[in-house]
């Protein structure tokens, strides 16, 4: 399922005839999607540096709750707005894996953007306008 997502955002987000078929609203939601998994470099960087595990449960039970409490200010059905976004948590942590794979065999990041107070705001941020899209 995350690898589909992940591959509905990759075409979506390019120029492709497919991307150019899709209905605006749905294109503008994987697009915020997809702006959200970018920051994912910098969380893992942040993570590398700071030696902390890509897995954070509480995190990510703060971001799910956060979600469902915003799906209702729209009349989003709780569930399904959960399923959504611990997908993208999966897919979030498979990038940040991704890219701590990559820093075991290479020279890893040095230096970082504080997650705390410059990343999580801007995901939750993101994380408000995916609900408000997905009512659209």
């Amino acid at each position: 399922m995350i690898r589909i997502l992940i591959l509905i955002l990759f075409l979506t987000g390019s120029n492709s005839s497919f991307a150019s078929t899709v209905d605006p609203a749905i294109t503008t939601l994987f697009q915020l999607v997809n702006k959200r998994l970018s920051y994912m470099e910098d969380v893992a960087r942040y993570k590398w540096i700071k030696n902390i595990p890509i897995e954070d449960q509480q995190r990510e039970i703060e971001v799910i709750r956060a979600a469902v409490n915003n799906a209702g200010n729209f009349d989003l059905e709780p569930q399904s707005t959960r399923v959504f976004f611990e997908q993208q948590i999966d897919a979030a942590k498979e990038i940040q894996q991704a890219w701590f794979n990559q820093w075991n065999s290479q020279q890893p990041p040095r230096s970082s953007i504080d997650l705390k107070t410059q990343i999580r705001p801007q995901l939750l941020s993101l994380g408000n306008q995916i609900v408000r899209q997905i009512q659209l």
